[in-house]
């Protein structure tokens, strides 16, 4: 929903929101898969079963967030709502991401510590998650931005700061992934309701 914008089932309002969040939720799913199949590689030890499981909730996660885009995209043909400009807010916490990350991996071969490098890098991942509930005024990124916090330290004290990168993989990824999933059901709920209150206007 637009920022600003009172709580109402307008559908140029659904349409903007579901194109938003399901762009927002591809990317969340791709770089939580990205986190996991980082984690699972280096531990060289994962079951079949647990592989197919994984490709499993990742394709449901990216048919969601497909409809979501389209539906987006179709409703905006007939409900159309004016296109927001680039968010600056949004760039500059992403550039400082990218560049809090390029630090660790500095900070990492510097002090010849690259075991500890996806436990530092989620660090980083975490709280870059607080710019973006600021920015994009979304309170469910600060719920995220805390439990990979939270998640990376603890993981830091039992294995004394060097983390088993399964752990920390998998950790993060799933994090990304619930958040995806929590998004695309709130907007697929509002696009149920809208439904709802458009057959009743109808009749």
């Amino acid at each position: 929903m637009r920022r600003g914008a009172p709580a109402t089932l307008d559908l140029s309002n659904i349409a903007e929101e579901m194109l938003n969040t399901g762009k927002r939720a591809l990317v969340g799913t791709l770089a939580g898969g990205a986190w996991i199949t980082w984690g699972l590689t280096i531990s060289h030890a994962v079951a079949p079963r647990a592989i197919l499981t994984l490709i499993l909730i990742a394709s449901l996660l990216l048919v969601c967030c497909g409809y979501c885009i389209l539906t987006g995209r179709s409703l905006r043909k007939k409900h159309p709502f004016p296109r927001r400009p680039l968010n600056k807010g949004f760039l500059i916490v992403t550039l400082l991401e990218a560049v809090g990350v390029g630090a660790v991996i500095v900070a990492a071969q510097k002090l010849s510590r690259l075991d500890a490098l996806p436990d530092w890098i989620g660090l980083v991942i975490g709280l870059h998650f607080f710019g973006i509930a600021r920015v994009l005024r979304a309170s469910v990124y600060y719920v995220t931005g805390t439990a990979i916090v939270f998640w990376c330290l603890l993981l830091w004290i039992p294995f004394r700061g060097a983390p088993p990168p399964v752990l920390a993989g998998v950790g993060i990824g799933a994090i990304l992934w619930a958040t995806s999933s929590f998004n695309l059901l709130r907007v697929l709920a509002t696009r149920a309701a809208g439904q709802i209150v458009a057959s009743g206007k109808a009749s």
